[in-house]
């Protein structure tokens, strides 16, 4: 913060922080600078802070956090820290859409690190969009491809005489094959 005064800063899962951490943030937040050990000030004056809190931890409703004067439910925090925040945002769960182009680029980014050729389905990406688990949003789509898609293949790869690997899909299960020759009709080419 000495060196780019002008910065954002984001504290993710604050509601997971220990609680001499939520003592740094107050300071932060009531007095606008930090001091550490040697005596040295932190000026946080011109500083965005940030915090997420995860979706799942309870709630309870707090004035002046909502659109037009609604009251909303908002994550239970230090009451010190949410009385200190300006605007609180809930994001809505992600859609469909959202989830598909998450997991498209997570498989793209597979395919792209293998050398060799890694060829899926259009179903591929419903099905997995089914076995993820939406109160994560993009996180549980990124675990879905991980626990389906990544470690089989990992097993498959540790294979000898793998040159290919075929990903398809009933849009309920997935199935990974593996190509031991370098057949090009086996391999299905993605659009």
């Amino acid at each position: 913060m000495r060196r780019n005064p002008y910065s954002i800063v984001c504290f993710d899962n604050v509601d997971k922080a220990h609680t001499d951490v939520f003592g740094l943030i107050l300071q932060i937040l009531e007095e606008g600078t930090l001091t550490d050990g040697r005596g040295r000030i932190t000026d946080f004056s011109g500083t965005i802070i940030i915090f997420t809190v995860s979706s799942d931890c309870k709630t309870h409703t707090v004035s002046g956090f909502g659109r037009d004067g609604q009251q909303n439910a908002v994550p239970v925090i230090s009451t010190a820290l949410t009385e200190r925040i300006d605007k609180a945002i809930e994001f809505e769960p992600l859609d469909d859409n959202a989830l598909s182009d998450i997991i498209n680029k997570r498989l793209f980014k597979i395919k792209t690190g293998l050398k060799i050729p890694f060829s899926y389905t259009d179903n591929v990406c419903e099905a997995l969009i089914k076995k993820c688990d939406r109160s994560q949003n993009g996180h549980g789509a990124l675990k879905a491809v991980e626990k389906y898609i990544e470690e089989p293949l990992s097993y498959l790869l540790l294979e000898s005489g793998v040159c290919g690997i075929n990903v398809n899909s009933d849009k309920k299960d997935i199935q990974i094959t593996s190509v031991k020759s370098l057949d090009k009709t086996a391999l299905t080419e993605y659009n």
